[in-house]
């Protein structure tokens, strides 16, 4: 029921802040993302799960970020605008 969620800057590492939500639960709160990239461990429900990453501060050029699923791979690689959420569905059976 545990998963790994990996959240990297995948361009530059210029002050990029993000939290990340899971099923409405914050895991992550105002966390700088580096290219090397922070692992979080989450809990997941049976079913869908939603995932919830909330671009709060860009550093210049966008909230580049990329977030790895462990057992799913990569959900995102689109800069997300300051002030917006990419929300994701992640189904465990």
């Amino acid at each position: 029921p545990t998963v790994a969620i990996q959240l990297r800057d995948n361009v530059d590492e210029d002050g990029d802040y993000v939290s990340l939500i899971v099923n409405g639960e914050v895991y992550a709160s105002n966390e700088m993302i580096y290219n090397h990239g922070q692992v979080i461990m989450v809990d997941l429900l049976p079913g869908e799960n939603k995932i919830e990453i909330e671009g709060l501060r860009d550093g210049g050029g966008g909230i580049t970020l990329e977030v790895n699923v462990a057992g799913v791979g990569n959900v995102n690689k689109t800069p997300i605008p300051e002030g917006s959420t990419a929300s994701f569905i992640i189904n465990r059976q």
